[in-house]
């Protein structure tokens, strides 16, 4: 079988890649940031290479984690940010039509407004930036596919392999810190920490044990956190000083763009299919022993 990732450059495209189960043949395809020769360089905002590439490799599955996810950017170049995430997105659908590809789109904790939590997969869709607004359309156009599509929402993720230009939290937190540099965090924003590994085995795992022709799921641990605390553990993991992280409020940080402050998950359904994903505690030792290995 084949298996076609867009984004292959970004956290989570990387993992999914690293973590592939033994029948598929994978395609990884990205943008820039081209790691290795077997990269496959596509640009989804044109239609003319998108069908190409997918007419040529006829993949079972497309795994579709490309966007433009640069909150901050999206809201301020707002037409160019609905071009890759929307009209990129809507050039693949017309390219996997043709070849009946099982579609699994890649979503956001963005599509949730903070103001409820824990959200489930049923829950209201109310984004509060402009970014998650392209998600909760894009959400909308896989659930036209007429054939299998799964939407797939992670949140927060961290991990070893830093192959695009966003660094993750937990990354820019452990070089601030090495560093010897105070580090400020946001106490009233809370989250649930996902290894990108873990995450990228659960979506194999969705994808081959798939029923619905159209489903969808939240990726994350049970357990949630304030980002602060969340950052005193990744000190604690990596043996770094834990007094140079302050506690802040979110609102003090200079931002375009608004941020949910709580979109954490209720996982249940996901808990349900038999998946379940370690807590950060687990997944911080993990990476550092990942990274050391």
């Amino acid at each position: 079988m084949k298996a076609l990732i867009t984004g292959a450059s970004g956290i989570i495209g990387s993992y999914l890649v690293k973590t592939a189960p033994k029948i598929f043949e994978v395609f990884p395809c990205c943008f820039e940031n081209r790691i290795n020769q077997k990269m496959v360089r596509m640009d989804i905002t044109d239609l003319d290479m998108v069908r190409y590439i997918v007419l040529d490799i006829k993949p079972d599955v497309v795994i579709h984690c490309a966007s433009e996810s640069r909150t901050d950017w999206v809201e301020e170049n707002k037409l160019e940010g609905w071009h890759v995430n929307i009209s990129g997105l809507n050039n693949l659908l017309i390219a996997c039509k043709a070849v009946k590809s099982h579609f699994v789109y890649v979503s956001s904790n963005n599509v949730y407004d903070g103001m409820a939590p824990p959200y489930s997969e049923c829950s209201d869709q109310n984004a509060v930036n402009e970014y998650g607004r392209t998600k909760i359309l894009a959400e909308e156009l896989v659930k036209t596919y007429p054939f299998i599509s799964l939407i797939v929402r992670p949140i927060l993720q961290h991990g070893n392999l830093r192959t695009s230009r966003r660094n993750t939290f937990v990354s820019r937190a452990i070089e601030t810190l090495k560093a010897g540099k105070e580090l400020k965090v946001a106490q009233d924003m809370i989250s649930q920490p996902t290894y990108a590994l873990d995450c990228a085995e659960a979506i194999w795992k969705l994808i081959y044990y798939q029923k619905k022709q159209h489903d969808s799921f939240n990726i994350a641990p049970v357990d949630a956190i304030n980002l602060y605390d969340f950052a005193v553990d990744i000190a604690k993991v990596y043996e770094l000083e834990p007094r140079l992280i302050e506690p802040v409020a979110f609102a003090s940080f200079s931002s375009l763009s608004k941020r949910p402050l709580n979109t954490t998950y209720d996982v249940s359904k996901l808990y349900s299919v038999g998946i379940t994903i370690p807590g950060h505690m687990d997944s911080l030792k993990r990476m550092k022993e990942e990274a050391n290995a």
